[in-house]
């Protein structure tokens, strides 16, 4: 029988407990908090007397804990153990340890490994398996929706007096989530929970968390769990050929027609299993290569990624999901960035072919503009690397991929700026890479298109006319050609309308200048106005070049007329 001090049965014989007693203002709070999200727990008498009788036993009690008050079991379970321990005193038991085993076997999150599996469910996978990407110029983390609990915990915005605190704090958990992740059992869901949960600390703008997963080997985790599950990977997709070739046999043994759909419904079945666990295996590789990036935005980290093999693992993740749109923007996002070490960048083109693997990615995400930039940010940071990787980069297709990208994006103000930009670094150092824009893959078309698209950019019109300042250093017969193709005017245009911006005006004084080396291509400039433009730069901006450039155009003013196109 139930103790004395138990509340009398209802109608529906059940008892209902309730939280201790709270002042009122605190009880409506609370109550209003949970009304809709968790059912109080209640007891008939018999499982009492059962539980009572049994007092050695581990007996199961079914308490009334819906599903949707998982997230609140600490509160939960503390409140009403102290309840049921203080209304049961008479029994001379504690009821703690049941109440948990209870909880245990209907799903409560008492232990890790309930909480990763609801964390990782199929709803969490879908919603943060594409991350949110952010428009910003100068490759800033490109951050991904990883749950709020992650993102409080890595990044803290304490006040100084609780700072040193917090670090202290999160300095264990860091050691915590770096020992599980070398786990070596660890599934894929797992490793890559506690990947993304490694991912959120590497965006600590002030470094401090980055020095500390370096420092307790995190690194070297993060490398060898993109290993580990790559190769479990691998030997998923062995296992599933084989099972595929063992039903193909066996269903042409069947000759039944209704056992034939049952196993392709089966087959069904199997295939989307698969297709999630392929999801996971491409989300774990995706948080190594954006973790990766985050540790080398720091100039001190960059020679210990490329030791502890994060160069080569960002590769063989882009080999081996060559469609994946969002893992190619992150990996050359991070090789962008491991590009700004000049000991890793030469090493990125000679040794861990980075050039092909970026152009492959840009070829295979065509379509994806995110991916476009961070390629051409890649490619203009190992141009310069030297005259030998410029030669390099530009024979392995650069220069097409580049005008492809521009052609694909004419609307796109940064990707024209980037491409302009890349051509800029690869025309700057090879004479080779000239020929194949100017001439081999008629690229001034393009050029031009996109200073003509975006007339009011101020830095699609300074690429452009840096572009045309490289590219004019040439023989003649080119420059006739570049003036003739619309680039002359498209320069003078850029400098009439950005008055105010030196950059273009100096950008366009030097193109001027390499271009108008002969009387017949100043008169032509004359022809479109640019004197009085080259003046107006004189005064405002670059009095240098734009004085040598007036004398040129002056002399050719008063030159018998020799060309006029």
């Amino acid at each position: 029988m139930p103790p004395s001090d138990v509340p009398a049965a209802s109608s529906n014989n059940s008892v209902r407990f309730r939280f201790p007693r709270m002042d009122s203002m605190k009880q409506n709070r609370f109550a209003g908090k949970r009304s809709e999200r968790i059912r109080e727990p209640s007891v008939s008498h018999e499982e009492l007397e059962n539980y009572s009788e049994s007092e050695g036993n581990n007996s199961v009690v079914e308490y009334g804990i819906t599903e949707a008050g998982i997230e609140d079991h600490e509160h939960l379970s503390s409140s009403f153990t102290s309840s049921m321990n203080s209304s049961f005193n008479s029994t001379g038991s504690s009821l703690s340890s049941g109440l948990r085993d209870s909880f245990n076997s209907h799903g409560a999150l008492v232990t890790p490994r309930p909480l990763l599996k609801d964390k990782m469910s199929k709803a969490w996978l879908k919603e943060s398996a594409f991350p949110f990407r952010k428009d910003d110029d100068d490759l800033v983390e490109l951050n991904e929706e990883d749950d709020e609990d992650d993102e409080e915990d890595a990044i803290t915005t304490a006040t100084a007096g609780n700072r040193e605190r917090t670090i202290k704090a999160t300095s264990e958990k860091i050691g915590q989530t770096i020992y599980a992740l070398k786990d070596p059992d660890s599934g894929p869901m797992k490793t890559a929970y506690y990947m993304s949960r490694l991912r959120a600390w590497t965006l600590d703008e002030d470094g401090r968390y980055r020095a500390e997963i370096a420092k307790l080997g995190g690194l070297e985790a993060i490398v060898s769990a993109m290993w580990t599950q790559l190769v479990a990977y691998e030997a998923e997709l062995l296992n599933e050929k084989e099972d595929r070739a063992r039903e193909s046999k066996m269903q042409d043994l069947k000759k039944s027609d209704h056992t034939a759909g049952t196993e392709d419904d089966e087959g069904s079945l199997e295939e989307e299993e698969d297709d999630n666990d392929e999801i996971y295996f491409m989300r774990i590789q995706q948080l190594g290569v954006a973790s990766l990036a985050n540790m080398a935005r720091d100039p001190s980290l960059c020679a210990a990624v490329d030791a502890s093999g994060g160069t080569k693992s960002i590769g063989t993740a882009m080999d081996k999901f060559p469609t994946n749109a969002n893992l190619q923007e992150k990996a050359c996002d991070a090789i962008g960035t491991l590009a700004r070490n000049r000991d890793v960048r030469e090493k990125l083109v000679k040794e861990y072919n980075a050039v092909e693997q970026v152009l492959n990615g840009m070829d295979k995400a065509a379509d994806d503009v995110y991916v476009q930039r961070r390629g051409c940010i890649a490619l203009f940071r190992l141009a310069t690397a030297g005259a030998a990787a410029c030669k390099a980069i530009g024979k392995a297709g650069a220069v097409e991929v580049v005008l492809s990208t521009m052609r694909n994006h004419l609307d796109d103000a940064k990707t024209q700026r980037l491409g302009c930009g890349v051509l800029k670094a690869l025309a700057k150092r090879c004479e080779a890479n000239k020929f194949r824009i100017c001439v081999a893959k008629g690229g001034l078309s393009a050029i031009i298109e996109a200073m003509k698209r975006h007339e009011d950019d101020s830095s699609v019109q300074e690429e452009g006319c840096r572009l045309f300042g490289h590219l004019t250093i040439c023989h003649l017969e080119r420059k006739f050609s570049i003036a003739r193709s619309g680039a002359l005017d498209r320069i003078i245009l850029a400098m009439k309308r950005h008055t105010d911006s030196s950059k273009v005006q100096l950008a366009g004084c030097v193109a001027l200048l390499n271009l108008t080396t002969k009387v017949e291509l100043a008169q032509m400039a004359n022809a479109h106005g640019a004197l009085p433009v080259v003046r107006h730069a004189a005064k405002e901006h670059c009095p240098g070049q734009a004085r040598k450039l007036i004398t040129r155009l002056r002399i050719a003013k008063y030159a018998p007329i020799v060309f006029m196109g």
